[in-house]
């Protein structure tokens, strides 16, 4: 099972970041648009993610003799998920460190320069720029920064391991 947890989950990490990074790389200096960025991000997560899956079935063909419970299929999944998971934040901290140092700044001034197109009111506009300074502030705790970046792909991976164990279950043939 560690085989197939550590082999499926890597797989899903290397995706996961390898989609991230070249996200990023295209969208960020081309059009700034993080709305955009986070959508493909999304979709990027639901393909690595993908990898779940595969992960459950080769553990139930391959090492428990075609059947697996819900439970322990959720649990192989979420396995996968957690390694993915610390994956994508590591390379997302590397990344942005070197390819991107100024991200909140940027993801600040962007936000708060769509309220004002969008003909927010003043008083909006000051509660977002005070909001956004905070946030601004926590990030520069790597704790921070690391659990609400494990939060945007974990979630989803749980999601994908409760579908994917429910697709997945098989109980045992009965012995004749």
């Amino acid at each position: 099972m560690r085989k197939i947890i550590v082999t499926y989950g890597l797989l899903a990490g290397l995706i996961v970041s390898l989609l991230m990074v070249i996200n990023f790389s295209i969208t960020q200096p081309c059009t700034g648009d993080y709305a955009m960025s986070m959508l493909i991000g999304y979709a990027g997560m639901i393909v690595a993610l993908s990898m779940v899956f595969f992960g459950i079935r080769s553990y139930r063909d391959n090492y428990s003799g075609g059947s697996v419970t819900f439970g322990r299929a959720f649990l192989v999944g979420l396995c996968i998920t957690l390694i993915a998971s610390i994956m994508y934040v590591v390379c997302w901290k590397i990344y942005s460190a070197i390819a991107m140092p100024d991200f909140a700044d940027q993801y600040a001034k962007h936000t708060i320069d769509q309220l004002k197109k969008s003909g927010a009111s003043d008083s909006v506009i000051v509660v977002k720029t005070k909001e956004m300074a905070e946030i601004k502030e926590m990030f520069k705790n790597p704790v921070y920064e690391f659990v609400m970046t494990f939060i945007e792909i974990f979630p989803v991976g749980v999601l994908v391991s409760l579908i994917c164990a429910t697709i997945l279950k098989r109980k045992p043939k009965p012995q004749v």
